[in-house]
């Protein structure tokens, strides 16, 4: 089963008009897609949240029952934490990952990697040394790219 849902996601802009000192203030909204699937001891919930700028934010929960198994009583192990007498708990990760293809209305799109760099300071064309330009690089290939501002 899938939920879908619309949901507030605070303030998308505000503005007030310095002539007229009224203001206006426009609420964000988001999609999201929602599914739960259920794997061995595990409930994973799995959130698609869709922007109004075309942004997609996946986040994954788990709820769980503890996976076990038997230990001798009094002994510990490096692999797991024993939660009660005779009854480890195994050290382990899952790692969910999801693969977007960009290609949603066919293979004619372009893929984007922007970055902004600082211009040097001129007195003449950047006085206040806040000029900038955006260097833009089209994504041809897949790539792993560093997304830090």
């Amino acid at each position: 089963m899938i939920c879908s849902h619309e949901q507030d996601n605070g303030i998308s802009w505000k503005h007030t008009n310095w002539r007229t000192s009224r203001a206006v203030v426009t609420r964000s909204r988001k999609l999201v897609v929602q599914f739960i699937i259920t794997l061995a001891n595990y409930e994973y919930v799995f959130a698609f949240q869709f922007d109004q700028s075309g942004g997609i934010t996946i986040k994954v929960r788990a709820t769980v029952t503890v996976s076990i198994v038997n230990i001798d009583p009094g002994k510990t192990s490096d692999y797991g934490n024993v939660v009660s007498g005779g009854v480890l708990a195994q050290n382990h990760q899952h790692i969910p990952r999801a693969w977007i293809d960009p290609a949603i209305d066919g293979h004619s799109n372009t893929v984007l990697h922007e970055e902004s760099h600082t211009m040097p300071w001129d007195k003449e064309t950047n006085p206040s040394g806040n000029f900038y330009k955006v260097q833009k690089t089209i994504i041809e290939h897949s790539a792993g790219l560093d997304a830090s501002p």
